[in-house]
């Protein structure tokens, strides 16, 4: 039959491959550890526990990082002038941003952060996370900052006092 019927052969060939993937299960992508991973591991443990104790709490999605032009330890009025954008930020309600907060300054006073908690993504495709943060940077944009990220440098920034400010990265 083969060597008489070769067309037959290869859409008989063809029709089984056909079938086969028709029927194969579905493959889906998922950022989540614990879809894929056994749940006997350590770590998969932990974090079902995390997220028992502590639903509500995640790691930030963004940081935002301010210094001084001058390299100088932040000032009081820096603190206050960084506390100060993170609560404009918030004001602006920016899709998908779920929380905004400053932290304190580190403990030499050089940096400051204000982390920026998002919609949680479960999906890799899901652009949610990265759509927001392009809001976030055009919202910096809009509120005085420069260069291809924005920024928060204030005009006439010396290097002294709250102008001196400029975000990180």
């Amino acid at each position: 039959m083969v060597v008489h019927n070769p067309w037959k052969v290869i859409g008989l060939w063809a029709l089984l491959a056909i079938a086969a993937v028709a029927s194969a299960p579905e493959l889906k992508s998922t950022t989540d550890q614990s879809a894929f991973l056994p749940s006997y591991y350590e770590s998969i443990q932990a974090l079902e526990m995390l997220q028992e104790a502590f639903p509500q709490s995640s790691a930030p999605a963004a940081i935002i990082v301010f210094a001084r032009h001058d390299g100088a330890p932040l000032t009081e009025g820096d603190s206050a002038s960084v506390v100060a954008i993170g609560t404009e930020l918030l004001g602006e309600q920016i899709k998908d941003v779920t929380a905004i907060q400053a932290t304190p300054p580190s403990e030499n006073r050089l940096i400051q952060i204000i982390a920026v908690q998002m919609t949680k993504v479960t999906n890799p495709n899901d652009t949610t996370q990265s759509d927001a943060v392009k809001a976030l940077r055009g919202t910096e944009r809009a509120r005085g900052g420069h260069g291809p990220e924005g920024g928060y440098d204030r005009p006439g920034g010396s290097g002294a006092g709250p102008a001196g400010i400029q975000r990180k990265g």
